[in-house]
């Protein structure tokens, strides 16, 4: 199975996230998307290997979009921990 399916459902939440930050401002850019993401992936490995997260340099949109996302990963972690 492709990580693209075996995850859609978390794929699909953090689209939401950004889809929602376009509607909002539609001249959000896919380079802005891009380094939200990498951000949020460099956060997300620094701390499940136990590090501190570096800072990023977010510009622009870029830290709206980054936040929405966190958020939606963090909500979505919060459901999992909470499952029997």
């Amino acid at each position: 199975m492709k990580v693209e399916e075996q995850y859609q459902d978390v794929l699909q939440n953090i689209e939401f996230a950004i889809v929602s930050v376009y509607k909002e401002n539609s001249v959000l850019s896919d380079y802005a998307v891009m380094c939200a993401l990498e951000a949020l992936t460099e956060r997300y490995t620094a701390e499940n290997l136990g590090r501190q997260p570096r800072k990023s340099s977010l510009s622009g949109l870029e830290p709206l979009v980054f936040e929405r996302m966190k958020s939606m990963c963090e909500a979505r972690q919060s459901g999992v921990k909470g499952k029997p």
